[in-house]
């Protein structure tokens, strides 16, 4: 959990069909910011597997994740339900979904969930899941939907500290991890966070 807590940003992916690209692409990723690789695929795709092994091996304290539908024997930190209900099918991971309202908010974590996420083009929902988060503290929330900095910004004004980002924004990863990064230097909310970065780095 306490790598999930530092996370910033989720970069989605489809993974690569060459291993080592693959594996090089996981490890630049990282390396500019990404807190968490998120890989979707489908429930026969044989490949998820491997993704999710290859991105471990190689994402050090990042998190890899993997989007449902999936198979439950795959080997990832994380994992992205369709809906918060099916929290119970995966004991033991950390488990996250997408909400669209307060009271999503709450079903996700009365489910049990980690994470949610939130899309910033919805009306008024970021501010409504912020508010709803500091009902529950533990809670880690990202908002999607963002496709450029200056709309990440707007989210921020409004609560948002982590981002969910799209496969075609991978090459923003890094200004917007490091922009979230000054973010979180000056809010006193995020400052327990800080303090643990601090203390896992000695």
């Amino acid at each position: 959990m306490m790598r999930l807590n530092r996370t910033r940003v989720c970069i989605c992916t489809q993974g690569r069909a060459d291993h080592d690209a693959w594996r090089q692409w996981c490890q630049a990723m990282v390396r500019t910011g990404a807190g968490l690789i998120m890989i979707s695929g489908t429930p026969d795709d044989g490949r998820l597997d491997d993704w999710a092994s290859a991105g471990r091996q190689v994402a050090g304290t990042a998190l890899v994740g993997v989007a449902e539908p999936v198979d439950p024997a795959v080997p990832a930190d994380v994992i992205h339900l369709t809906a918060a209900w099916h929290r119970p099918t995966w004991p033991g991971r950390l488990t996250g979904c997408e909400v669209s309202s307060e009271a999503g908010v709450d079903a996700a974590v009365q489910a049990g969930c980690a994470y949610v996420v939130a899309d910033c083009r919805v009306p008024g929902l970021v501010g409504q899941v912020a508010e709803s988060a500091r009902r529950h503290p533990g809670l880690v929330w990202f908002v999607s939907g963002c496709a450029s900095l200056a709309q990440l910004k707007e989210a921020v004004g409004a609560g948002a500290r982590r981002v969910w980002m799209k496969p075609a924004l991978e090459a923003s990863v890094g200004e917007w991890s490091g922009y979230l990064r000054q973010v979180w230097q000056i809010d006193p909310d995020m400052g327990g966070l800080n303090r643990l970065r601090r203390e896992a780095s000695r």
